[in-house]
């Protein structure tokens, strides 16, 4: 090995290593093999990693091009990654049992390297990443066999448009919390959401449905544009397993036996057939409009559906056929997948009419309903249940992936289009964190946690879990161990803490984790957890049937996943600290949000979601110093919901949620909305008033807008509803809930001023296609660039071109709309307002 020396006996993986005197390519099979050979007098073997490794060191172990020179690896686990090349050498050593490895695409082995007796090293050559952040598939790179970055990017679509058609889509989820490992305990499962309208513009521009012969699909995108290919941002650096290979997800690892117990029994089997690879199928989502409301649009008509499913994938998914004959409907008969290779357009599997939000019985208590529900107009397209993971093909950690959502015509269609026109594009962000993570307090503190958790067990002579102990550790990323080791950690805790109050088991007796570890009523023993089969969630009620004891589920005696988590979490004020109201001397001074305030969002809400890298809170809510907590109160608060009588006591559900100082929220469906600071024009608001904190407190000139989104003193933190509602989300029109807000995501053009025009204007168009989601006012994504909208000439002698454009013959209109920029009514109309 020329210059290179190994001492002593060391475990080494050699993949394609390279030196100062050569290379020694071992690839495929052969690196499982064992290797002899002969440095000095000394024999070494070569074989797959044993131990783990994933730790940065600080200084410069990990960059573009890495040079370690003197550096001396002492009892660490450590990898060192050049995205271009790595270096060791001279005199790098690395001894007392530590786990190192390198990975770049050359890997350099220079004079006076060396490797001591019972150190584990690895060595790892990898094609380096294109200046490309794409995510099309969720398997991991090492399921599959590839290495991502040297078969490039996947293809993708054309940014095609047709003149007079607007495509408008959104994510409706918000940031979706994921779990980086799910062997043990999962939280939430790789799940995004996505709606879309498409537009004829003109005069009276008018909103296609599916009845006119069109469809949407979404395909993996991505842009130059994004930061994460900042050579300066974090997540530049590929976050790599010790082997070197990309690690997406584990979930289908666990998905049917966590996940069943939410479907009714048997059914989620369905949908991940036996024998055939589906790890970037998502789960199953009910049709709730034909469940609930059947074709008439109509609750308890007689004419409701059966159930019936539909499943989206990931782009990679290249056939995805469906058997109808048999219930419920659309069980996949066929799949093939074609990870990091393909980039199939994926069809947006519902168009939605009218959506029912809660308007089912609630069989948790009999003779008890859901009094706060109701239906909604919506008139989109639905893609629910994409399970995108956040890392991208290459490895980077980027929360904000992008898809390419386009309207295409169908064979057959009403609007004079050719079959599979594609007649408009749009990139948009489909947010996911791997954030949810718990390990800053449940972590090992050898594991970089903070021991807060894990010192009650400590203290009570349990053992605290480490990365070490996870058998895939060098396998995938070394967060992903020490989040399987946390997760132990959590379950120990609930065993330790609750156990006694679990359902007694076959043996007649709760779990008993001091005295009896390996009981199997505990916690602990009965992996792979889902916390909301216990703590009720409306983010896992896919078909909004309300807390349930079935199947598995035991969610009626129990505080919801909402009550527990805050709660419990808030009420630990040294841990997760009170933000002070908007107009505390702290908070205003500097700029919108100071690093005071900082400090406490990143000690309580973004501990948990999404996290201080992925940062969801990044635009005008942001740019304007408003933080979660002014619009959704404390974390107490938010917990104080309608589970908080339980166990023993009953449910508290009611209507008057908005104007009963009593009635506590219901978790997604009791919400703040743009209507609570935004609470009129400037001739009628609620800025005045004394029992409110209003803009203009901080002499900003704004004699409009509030800044808190409840009033002073409540201590539910009840979201205001105003009276004036020009910039309010639309009221229920009847029913039990009648004149309560709806949420802004089910929402659509707002109250009209003047009755008989029905809307403010907008007919029924999503809030959410002009304002976004992340508060940039745009349907353009965070991560997209500056964009033109065109449309084509306009013929000579033509009198109403109809298509959006100018109507002086022989001119065209390019529009621009930058970053960020509000989207203006000539993007739809080609008419003055009330002209």
């Amino acid at each position: 090995m020329g210059q290179s020396t190994l001492t002593g006996r060391a475990y080494l993986k050699l993949d394609a290593l390279r030196h100062s005197s050569g290379a020694i390519p071992v690839r495929g099979a052969i690196a499982a093999c064992l290797l002899w050979a002969n440095i000095g007098a000394t024999t070494l073997v070569a074989q797959p990693l044993v131990g783990g490794v994933e730790a940065l060191l600080p200084g410069d172990c990990s960059g573009i091009d890495v040079t370690l020179a003197n550096r001396h690896f002492a009892a660490v686990d450590a990898t060192c990654i050049g995205t271009q090349s790595l270096s060791a050498g001279p005199s790098v050593t690395i001894s007392d049992g530590s786990d190192v490895s390198l990975i770049a695409p050359v890997v350099s082995l220079g004079p006076g390297f060396s490797v001591e007796i019972g150190s584990f090293f690895n060595a790892v050559t990898i094609t380096a990443p294109p200046d490309i952040s794409i995510n099309s598939t969720s398997q991991n790179s090492s399921e599959v066999g590839p290495d991502p970055a040297a078969l490039g990017p996947v293809a993708e679509q054309a940014m095609a448009s047709e003149p007079g058609y607007r495509l408008m889509a959104i994510n409706d989820l918000g940031m979706h919390c994921g779990d980086l490992d799910t062997r043990i305990a999962s939280i939430l499962p790789p799940f995004s959401v996505m709606h879309a309208q498409v537009l004829r513009t003109g005069p009276i521009p008018s909103l296609l449905d599916d009845a006119r012969g069109i469809e949407v699909l979404y395909s993996a995108a991505s842009n130059a544009a994004d930061p994460v290919l900042d050579p300066t941002h974090p997540n530049y650096i590929p976050v790599r397993a010790a082997d070197g290979s990309v690690f997406k997800t584990n979930f289908w690892d666990i998905a049917l036996e966590a996940y069943g117990p939410f479907y009714p029994t048997g059914v989620l089997d369905l949908f991940y057939p036996v024998g055939l690879v589906s790890h970037d199928l998502g789960l199953p989502v009910p049709d709730v409009e034909q469940f609930f409301l059947g074709p008439d649009g109509l609750a308890g008509t007689g004419d409701e559906a059966p159930l019936e499913l539909d499943q989206q994938a990931m782009p990679s998914m290249t056939v995805l056929d469906t058997s109808d004959n048999a219930l419920p409907l659309h069980q996949p008969i066929n799949l093939l997948s074609d990870p990091y290779i393909a980039n199939q357009p994926q069809t947006f599997a519902q168009y939605v009419e009218t959506l029912p939000f809660f308007v089912g019985d609630f069989d948790a208590v009999p003779g008890q309903d859901f009094p706060f529900g109701y239906t909604t107009a919506v008139n989109w397209f639905a893609a629910d249940g994409i399970p995108i993971a956040a890392f991208d093909d290459f490895g980077r950690e980027n929360p904000y992936p992008l898809m390419r959502v386009q309207a295409k015509a169908l064979a057959g269609n009403d609007l004079g289009e050719p079959a599979e026109q594609v007649l408009a594009s749009l990139d948009t962000v489909v947010p996911i964190s791997a954030e949810a993570d718990c390990l800053a307090c449940h972590a090992d503190p050898g594991d970089g946690g903070n021991g807060e958790a894990t010192q009650t067990l400590f203290d009570e002579g349990v053992d605290v879990a480490t990365a070490d102990e996870d058998p895939h550790k060098g396998g995938v990323p070394l967060a992903v161990s020490i989040e399987y080791a946390s997760d132990i950690n959590i379950l120990r805790l609930h065993d330790l803490k609750h156990g006694s109050e679990y359902p007694a088991g076959d043996d007649g007796n709760a779990c008993d984790f001091l005295n009896v570890p390996s009981d199997p009523d505990c916690l602990v023993n009965r992996t792979p957890v889902v916390c909301q089969l216990c703590h009720y969630t409306p983010a896992l009620d896919l078909a909004l049937v309300g807390p349930r004891d079935e199947n598995g589920r035991e969610q009626i005696d129990n505080k919801t996943m909402s009550n527990v988590m805050h709660s419990h979490h808030g009420a630990l004020t040294d841990l997760f600290p009170a933000m002070p109201p908007p107009t505390d001397p702290a908070r205003t001074s500097g700029p919108p949000v100071n690093d005071f305030e900082s400090d406490i969002l990143g000690r309580t809400c973004y501990r948990c979601h999404p996290g201080e890298r992925t940062a969801c809170l990044r635009g005008a809510m942001f740019n304007a110093g408003i933080l979660c907590q002014d619009c959704h109160g404390d974390m107490e608060q938010v917990g104080n919901d309608f589970s908080r009588s339980m166990p023993g006591g009953d449910f508290e559900l009611s209507a008057d949620y908005y104007t009963n100082p009593d009635t506590p929220r219901v978790p997604w469906a009791n919400e703040p909305g743009c209507g609570s600071c935004h609470t009129g024009d400037a001739v009628d608001n609620l800025a005045g008033d004394t029992d409110k904190i209003a803009a203009s407190t901080l002499n900003t000139g704004d004699t409009i807008r509030l800044i808190q989104a409840y009033r002073v003193g409540d201590t539910k933190a009840t979201p205001i509803v105003p009276t004036n509602k020009r910039f309010a989300e639309d009221v229920v029109e009847s029913g039990p809930a009648a004149n309560n807000p709806k949420l802004y995501r089910l929402s659509s053009g707002g109250i009209s001023l003047a009755p008989a025009h029905g809307k403010s204007g907008h007919g029924d168009l999503f809030c959410e296609v002009c304002h976004g989601t992340d508060g940039l006012g745009t349907v353009l994504s965070r991560t997209a660039a500056s964009r033109y909208l065109e449309c084509k000439e306009v013929q000579s002698g033509a009198t109403d071109p109809g298509n959006g454009c100018s109507s002086v013959p022989g001119v065209g209109k390019r529009i621009l709309v930058s970053k960020g920029e509000q989207i203006g009514c000539d993007l739809c109309h080609d008419n003055k307002i009330n002209e």
